[in-house]
């Protein structure tokens, strides 16, 4: 007989916007009939009415007698709270998710009042006619109304002021048209804002959709579909489906819908007051758990019918609430054939049932189901390695070996101490039952599907008991020889047994009364062979009846395949893939796909393996007692929601680790299925049928709880990353919006906002100092724009806690400082101690204790133990100091007073901070002090990037891996500077000991252009080629020296190298593929794993040197698509501090599939709309990938075919020739045609990928991901349309400032990379839009239509380029084809502009963030295929406290001293499009931030035997600052002997400096100098143009640009000699044409026409008779009488035009009116846009209005052209 069971499912969804409960239901749901009654007239009074459930299962209702609303809270049986108010009766109530109260005040005070919850007060919100029978509010804060005795609904917006509200349904007149009403009462408002009325006296249900008044009729009399009749409809909701629930009041009965129609649910038999009765009824709601409470007015009562969850599900038991995540409960269920029962899964956020095939197996029925969990993975599966002791010692006793868990996650433990099985129902803490019997120290146990125990009685007995549950008695069912180490009963009820004694495994059925088994693996004999084993232990029989043996001795894992009995080695020793070392392997388990799980004895750890293989996932460290570590564990087991649980043996306690759910994105489905299994996920990837979206799937990364959040500190930069997986046939458009909210005591429903953060993206980026301490909940909400009902929300939470006070007794926190031993020490945390969370620091918070010892007699960690703090240790007494700080305390500064301490010697100040309000926090500071015989000014010493120097006891952290960068300033006793030296010290013991000397690192004079850059400045950069060659050194010390004329000063900062993580082990899965192949990435270091920022995934082709990045991720499983090639991959892993290691994963082959440029790929199409920036980057760089080489071989061919490539696209720098030399210029048109259309659908799918690209920038990480997609877009740049141009230049350019936003927050090395991405994204800009104009790239025709389509803003937008002709005629050629020809140039040239400022402002911020980390010295060069760019630090040479810089080919013999100039060399593969300038362009720019200085001067080598030209421009990064500017030839400028002068005045447009060739001529040099002009300075000089006499030292404050270029212009004379007599180059000149002046032009006569002579006007009038002009005269006169003929017309004309021009008096008007008004009617410039018709008008004054007046006129038309 063939048994079919249909599941069907319920499904309750909780929208956070909404407060009442829809539930999801199976069409077969039900209800019981008889009802609970849940408040009687002694509660409710005698006329009850209103009824509102919200979310919470909190019930409102109001009792008119008393006048009061009632609240149920937390299922409580009397009312919680009343609220009191000035109501009368009240007929109808609605509950916001804030817990407002809106309530009906209709009868007596014609309003609607709101009962505010946070401050408990009462408003007016609306006021009405009358009593309203029905509230509602909706999604968009609307309250509905509805009016019974008006016959209509009415609404009113609650954000606008007016209480007045307005009509959607009826009109106020009773009756039955489809706009009409008659008695309305229940309302309900979908999603969708269509609104459902319950039209009390026409018996009907009515449906208004949003802005419509006549509705349509869904149940009821004049529905389309009348199937059943209402009697008095009085109350609505609508389910989840929008099926509806109908109370009606006349039969008292509830009506429901489902998918078969509509069926009476409850009071099915007629009124009455009855259990099962209702009378008179008037309101209706659903619990959370889906029962409805009803008013049953006439038995005065309020009754809940409770829903029978058992009725969509007849043979489970559906799981509760509680089990599930708080946005959706569902159960899913498939047909299940030929067995007798299902079984439900649970999972986090979902229930599914799967379905098994008995029929499709070799082997016998299977007659019983697994008793034990077999949970499905996925791939990046992870459990808590910290576990939870779910049963110590003191339950379980000593020693626990024994451990089972059935399917109903019922766990059965064995006492060995009582002989006692201890068993766990229900969850509970303690054993619910235990079970004493004759076994004696039992070492197996099994549990059946029937609840019988299988336990090992062979110690003692020789043989295996069952305890039967049935009975609850105990039978022997197997004779054995000796101990079972092992039990397993199959799903043929074979019961097998190991045993360890005797070398083998034995079976026998349970169906059989013979109790003597048979042999099935080993041979009795102890041995290594395939068909031997060695003390046997665990067992597992999968659902193929394959055996696996944990063979103990032998150190593997056998499996013996169904009856065969030889083994095959899975894991350890002997396995074909010997990867796992195991080491007493004792217990097995299998997952549903057969993936092992192992218990490792000796080595106290848990196994797991997977696709990629085995890696520890319990106990990996070392053996132990902690939360993380196992001692000897014995035997696992899977709960249902797949936590393992271990019989932790040597530390007597059972042990539970968590699963970690969101590790699997939900995938994880727990299986207790027989047979073959099929699992079915609700959030399938499958396509949905036509017309149907399924509810997106969020996932968050990181994720978290309430109870357990995120930590994050306050000065820390964090993202929220989200995988949304979107499932819709109809559109993948969805709305995403974060809500961020408080949680700190309580979620407070308020939503924060911050301008920082975009919270409409799909991964949130929450930038440093953003937030306040607290805990904030951070919910996605995720909605389909086709359908806003379909959406879906998590969240995840954050605690952003104190970063802690940096305490600093000097400035800057620095090491060592100098101090002289006549002068006082001013030591000040107070004032110089800083709080990095962005607060400022509040000294009076803190109470200080000091300490100073000798520096040689204590360890470093001791800095911080301060043992006296009555006193300075170190001073003999108290008078020798004195606590000075300006506010109270006054020791929040302390000074040492001269003499106080001794000479030459070497002392540790130190200072513990303590919180006044929280004597838990501290903060600790110390600075070592030397004493010296003279007065010593204070230097101080900093990180240039502070976050790269996090402070460590005594020492900054420093990252070996990155470059490091100081500068150092004096703070006071200050002088001139004569001289600056950094020195290097270091510590080779592995120890901070201070007893331990600093040894001077000689080496650093010869390494200084190697390792160190700038040792003569004020700052310093050391390279981490220092730390990588001398990596046994630990500790740094990097000291600078002060020179001044009469004083030296010192200090230093004290660094240790951070101590370098261990390499994790990652892997990938699967080994190959292709490019829409998802591969999985997955690291193992769970002693680093919670210091690791982001792990980012790189390749390299051909170059080890040249990685591009594919992904970033902050966790360390992910996914991520490859592009096609051989590729090399790299895994770069950085931690908190910024310290990276490099793994070289595997290299792996990726072939293309074409499938990703399938229009209809579904698959790629869902990725790009959601968002997900790793995904989308993959796919377009993939996709970019595989254009660029359809390009190249293209390119190619075309070549082949006689196709010149110039007339294609422009070569990248340093190309090869493409072209031969006997290439031949023919061309194959068709070819071409071929390559045009090709390059035209490319441009266009480039351009449709470009709209996807993220603008969110995340991190560096992130940055480097975006442009390396970006890039790869724009690398083949004659496919670049217009509108992907903009896009892609907006983004670089936005991304450019992201950089330098971040300049003291990144190393050089991510600048480096990024800045040379993006000058490589502003050269493939510039040269896309600037290879059309030059002809080197074809016109793409994407372009062309835009541009010569007419605008949307034609008629209305007259000042429209578009619309203005004369920018686009060529001459006299007036034809459309030129014109349109010209329009497509016009945008190009506009676009050109745009994109080369653009361009312009990107090079000059990468140039400026390259300022802050190069110094003197230090190089860098970017040589790519699209761009080459040098950048250098050039010394300067010093004049007396001005400097001068010097080109690198001019020698000097002053002393260099200071970086300050950062020169920029920049040479792009096409020049910015200039009608004169078809040429590759070169710059130099110059880029500076001076101190102190009274002038910058700059040097120009200007010799040449010939005369020449200068060209100066200048641009400040600052455009608000004014500059002064002078120079002189030869000499350095002085403002009393000066060549010239010129002011660039911030308020004007600044012309360029020139000084032509005549004004050089014998000059060698040109030296000019510019200062920085005050506020005063600038608004004092640049008004008047007078020069400025600045002579103090003036701080620059930006950095500045200077281009300078010379020209010239000369001639060949006869002796072949080059000239420049008579020839000028004159002032309209740039950088791409040279503007000259000649004054012997005949010297170039060859190429131009000779004038004529003179006119000789006496022969003119000896021969004007009209015989011999006959010609001539004949022309005048003809012409004169054209002329004399058209005046005429034209005047005759003119008159016209007067008449429809000139003024008209209207008729009506009176001639003793005093003022007259001139009316001017303008009805537009194009053909026939006059008018005929009568036009009226109306004046309006202060005082009087005019009556209506017309525009006549009786002697001519108006209004016409």
């Amino acid at each position: 007989m063939n048994i079919s069971f249909c599941l069907l499912w319920i499904f309750i969804q909780r929208i956070s916007t909404l407060s009442f409960n829809q539930p999801k239901f199976c069409s077969n749901a039900s209800w019981n009939k008889s009802a609970i009654t849940f408040a009687d007239q002694n509660i409710i009074g005698s006329f009850p009415y209103a009824l509102f459930v919200n979310t919470n299962n909190t019930i409102y209702s109001f009792n008119i007698d008393t006048k009061r609303i009632l609240i149920w809270t937390n299922q409580s049986s009397n009312p919680t709270k009343t609220i009191s108010g000035n109501f009368t009766y009240s007929y109808s109530i609605f509950v916001t998710n804030v817990g407002d109260i809106f309530i009906d005040n209709g009868q007596s005070n014609n309003q609607v009042n709101q009962w505010i919850q946070r401050n408990e007060s009462l408003i007016t919100v609306m006021s009405v006619d009358s009593q309203c029978y029905g509230l509602f509010v909706d999604q968009n804060n609307s309250l509905y109304c509805s009016m019974y005795n008006q016959h209509k609904v009415i609404k009113r917006w609650l954000n606008d002021a007016d209480l007045t509200p307005k009509i959607v349904a009826g009109n106020g007149t009773e009756g039955s048209a489809l706009n009409e009403l008659s008695s309305p009462v229940g309302i309900f408002v979908d999603v969708n804002f269509d609104l459902y009325v319950a039209d009390y006296r026409n018996n009907r249900i009515q449906q208004f959709e949003v802005g419509q008044l006549n509705g349509k009729t869904r149940v009821g009399q004049g529905s389309s579909n009348f199937t059943i009749t209402l009697s008095l409809p009085i109350g609505i909701v609508l389910d989840a489906q929008k099926y509806l629930f109908i109370l009606e009041q006349g039969s008292g009965r509830i009506m429901g819908e489902d998918a078969n129609g509509f069926r009476c649910l409850v009071g099915c038999d007629g009124g009455g007051s009855q259990s099962h009765q209702l009378s008179a009824p008037c309101a209706l709601s659903f619990d959370i758990d889906g029962n409805l409470f009803v008013i049953d007015n006439g038995n005065k009562r309020i009754q809940k019918f409770n829903f029978e969850k058992t009725s969509c599900n007849k043979s489970s038991v559906i799981g509760t609430t509680n089990q599930v995540a708080e946005s959706e409960l569902s159960t899913v269920s498939l047909t299940t054939t030929k067995i007798e029962e299902t079984f439900p899964m649970t999972t986090e956020g979902f229930l599914s049932t799967v379905r098994t095939n008995s029929d499709q197996t070799a082997f016998p029925r299977i007659s019983q189901a697994l008793s034990f969990n077999q949970p499905k993975f996925c791939l990046g599966a992870v459990w808590n390695g910290h576990g939870i002791t779910f049963a110590n010692q003191s339950i379980v006793g000593q020693n626990p070996l024994l451990l089972f868990i059935d399917t109903n996650n019922t766990i059965y433990v064995v006492d060995q101490d009582k002989n006692e099985i201890l068993i766990w129902f229900n969850q509970s803490t303690y054993p619910t039952k235990t079970i004493s019997g004759s076994f004696s120290y039992p070492t197996s146990m099994f549990v059946t599907t029937l609840g019988d125990i299988i336990i090992d009685n062979g110690f003692a007995n020789k043989r295996v008991d069952q305890w039967i549950s049935k009975n609850n008695t105990f039978i022997t069912v197997m004779d054995v020889e000796s101990k079972c180490t092992g039990l397993f009963v199959d799903q043929m009820e074979n019961l097998y047994c190991s045993m360890t004694e005797n070398h083998k495994i034995v079976k026998k059925s349970l169906n059989q009364e013979l109790l003597t088994p048979i042999v099935v693996a080993g041979t009795s004999s102890s041995g290594s062979a395939s068909n031997e084993l060695s003390e046997p232990h665990g067992i597992f029989v999968d659902t193929s009846f394959n055996l696996y043996v944990a063979d103990y001795a032998n150190n593997r894992i056998q499996l013996f395949e169904f009856g065969n009995s030889n083994g095959i080695t899975k894991a350890g020793r002997g396995s074909a893939t010997y990867t796992l070392e195991l080491n007493r392997p004792i217990s097995i388990v299998l997952d549903n796909d057969k993936y092992l799980f192992i218990s490792d004895q000796q080595k106290s750890r848990i196994i797991g393996s997977n696709q990629v293989g085995f890696q520890c996932i319990i106990g990996c460290d070392e053996r132990g007692s902690q939360s993380d570590q196992l001692s000897y564990p014995y035997s696992l087991s899977f709960d249902i929601d797949g936590n393992i649980f271990v019989a932790d043996e040597y530390n007597s306690r059972i042990q539970k680790f968590l699963f970690e759910k969101d590790s699997c994105q939900n995938e994880v489905t727990t299986i207790d299925q027989q047979s073959e299994i099929t699992s079915h996920q609700v959030l399938s990837t499958t396509n949905p049928s036509k017309n149907e979206c399924e509810t997106p799937h969020i996932r968050l990364i990181p994720t978290s709880t309430y109870l357990s959040p995120i930590q994050i500190r306050r000065n820390q930069n964090f993202y929220i990353l989200s995988k949304v997986k979107l499932n819709c046939s109809k559109s993948f458009q969805v709305k995403s919006q974060w809500k961020i909210q408080n949680c700190t005591t309580e979620c407070n429903t308020n939503e924060l906002l911050f301008d920082s953060i975009d919270s409409t993206a799909y991964d949130l980026h929450i930038p440093s100092t953003t937030l306040p301490y607290g805990i904030y909940r951070f919910t996605l909400q995720i909605q389909m724009i086709v359908d806003s009902a379909i959406q879906s929300s998590k969240s995840v939470y954050i605690q952003v806690i104190s970063t802690g006070i940096t305490a600093n007794l000097v400035p800057l926190g620095t090491s060592m400082i100098t101090s002289g031993y006549e002068q006082d020490l001013h030591l000040n945390p107070g004032k110089y101690s800083n709080d990095p969370d962005g607060y400022p620091f509040n000294s009076t918070d803190w109470t200080y204790l000091y300490d100073c010892r000798a520096y040689n007699t204590y360890d470093i960690v001791d800095r911080y133990s301060i043992n006296n703090p009555s006193e300075l240790s170190c001073l003999s007494n108290q008078f020798q100091y004195e606590f000075d700080g300006v506010e109270l305390p006054k020791e929040t500064s302390v000074t040492i007073f001269a003499g106080s301490l001794e000479l030459d010697e070497t002392y540790t100040f130190s200072v513990r901070l303590t919180n006044r309000r929280n004597r838990t926090i501290h903060a600790f500071g110390s600075v070592l002090v030397q004493i010296k015989d003279s007065q010593r000014p204070m230097i101080s010493i900093g990180c240039v990037v502070p976050t790269l120097c996090p402070l460590n006891l005594g020492y900054r952290l420093i990252n070996p891996t990155m470059q490091l960068a100081l500068f150092s300033r004096c703070e006071s006793n200050c002088q001139p500077i004569e001289n600056i030296k950094w020195n290097i010290f270091y510590k080779s013991m592995n120890s901070p000991s201070s007893t331990i000397q600093w040894s001077s690192f000689e080496e650093s004079d010869l390494y200084a252009k190697i390792y160190i850059f700038g040792a003569n400045t004020t700052n310093v950069t050391i390279t981490n080629h220092l730390f990588s060659t001398y990596r046994h050194v630990k500790y740094w010390r990097f000291e600078v020296t002060y020179t001044f004329r009469s004083q030296i000063g010192s200090s230093a900062l004290d660094f240790e190298i951070q101590m370098e993580f261990v390499n994790p082990t990652c892997s990938i899965f699967p080994t190959n593929g292709t490019t829409t192949t998802r591969f999985h990435i997955t690291c193992y270091h769970p002693s680093k794993l919670n210091f690791i920022q982001e792990y980012s995934l790189y390749y390299w082709l051909n170059d080890s040197m040249k990685l591009t990045i594919i992904a970033f991720s902050p966790v360390s499983n992910f996914t991520v698509q490859l592009p096609s090639g051989k590729l090399n991959l790299v895994l770069q892993i950085r931690d908190l501090n910024y310290q990276t290691t490099k793994l070289n994963l595997t290299t792996i082959e990726i072939f293309s599939d074409l499938s990703l440029f399938y229009e209809n790929n579904q698959s790629v199409l869902q990725i790009l709309h959601t968002k997900d920036q790793n995904f989308i980057a993959q796919i377009i760089s993939s996709l970019s990938q595989q254009l660029n080489g359809m390009t190249d071989e293209t390119l190619r061919k075309s070549i082949q075919d006689g196709i010149q490539p110039t007339r294609i696209f422009v070569s990248s720098l340093g190309q090869q020739r493409l072209v031969s030399e006997n290439f031949v210029s023919s061309i194959n048109e068709s070819t071409m045609k071929e390559v045009n259309e090709q390059l035209q659908s490319q441009a266009e799918l480039r351009e449709y990928l470009s709209e996807f690209i993220t603008d969110l920038t995340l991190s560096i990480e992130n940055m480097k991901m975006q442009l390396s997609t970006l890039i790869q877009l724009t690398e083949t740049t004659n496919q670049l349309t217009r509108q992907t141009l903009t896009i892609v230049s907006q983004k670089c350019h936005q991304l450019a400032k992201d950089l330098h936003s971040l300049l003291i927050k990144i190393p050089y090395e991510d600048v480096q990379m990024v800045g040379q991405q993006l000058l490589q994204c502003a050269a493939n800009m510039l040269t896309g839009v600037n290879g059309v104009l030059q002809e080197r790239s074809n016109l793409l025709k994407s372009d062309f239509q835009r541009s010569t389509k007419i605008p949307d803003d034609y008629d209305t937008n007259l000042d429209s380029d578009w619309s203005n002709l004369k920018l686009f005629v060529d001459g006299n050629d007036l034809s459309m084809e030129k014109i349109n020809e010209n329009r497509n140039r016009f945008y190009q040239e506009k676009l050109a502009r745009q994109i080369s400022k653009r361009a312009d402002e990107i090079i000059s911020l990468v140039t400026s963030s390259f300022n802050i980390h190069l110094n003197i010295g230090q190089k860098m060069i970017i040589d790519t295929p699209e761009t080459f760019v040098s950048f250098e630090v050039i010394s300067i040479e010093q004049v007396g406290r001005a400097e001068i810089h010097l080109s690198s080919n001019v020698t000097s013999s002053l002393e260099n001293i200071s970086p300050v100039c950062l020169v920029r060399s920049m040479i792009e593969r096409l020049a910015v499009f200039d009608k004169n300038s078809k040429t590759n362009l070169s710059t130099m720019i110059f880029n500076s931030t001076h101190h102190n200085q009274t002038f910058h001067y700059h040097f120009v080598n200007i010799t040449s035997s010939l005369p020449i030209s200068v060209h100066l421009e200048f641009e400040s990064v600052n455009v608000n600052l004014s500059h002064l500017f002078i120079y002189k030839f030869d000499q350095f400028p002085r403002l009393n002997q000066l060549d010239g002068w010129k002011l660039f005045c911030s308020s004007i447009r600044n012309s360029p400096l020139f000084l032509d060739n005549q004004q050089t001529i014998g000059h060698q040099t040109l030296i000019f100098s510019l200062r920085e002009l005050t506020s005063s300075e600038s608004n004092e000089f640049c008004s008047n143009e007078t020069l400025p006499i600045p002579t103090d030292p003036v701080h620059f404050t930006s950095d500045y640009q200077t281009r300078v270029h010379i020209s010239d212009y000369y001639y060949l004379d006869e002796q072949n000699r080059w000239k420049s007599d008579g020839l000028t180059v004159r002032s309209k000149i740039n950088h791409y044409e040279t503007e000259c002046f000649s004054t012997h032009l005949t010297k170039f006569a060859s190429g131009f026409v000779i004038l004529s002579e003179m006119t000789d006007w006496n022969y003119v009038f000896n021969n004007a008779n009209f015989h011999k002009n006959k010609t001539v005269y004949l022309t005048i006169i003809t012409v004169t009488l054209i002329y004399i003929i058209l005046m005429i017309y034209a005047r005759k004309c003119d008159k016209k035009d007067f008449e429809k021009l000139g003024v008209t008096p209207l008729s009506d008007n009176r001639s003793s009116d005093s003022y007259f008004y001139q009316l001017i009617v303008f009805t537009g410039h194009r053909k026939d846009s006059g008018t005929k018709s009568k036009v009226h008008f109306v004046l309006y004054g202060e005082n009087e209005v005019t009556r209506i007046r017309t525009f006549d006129d009786p002697q001519r038309e108006i209004f016409q052209r």
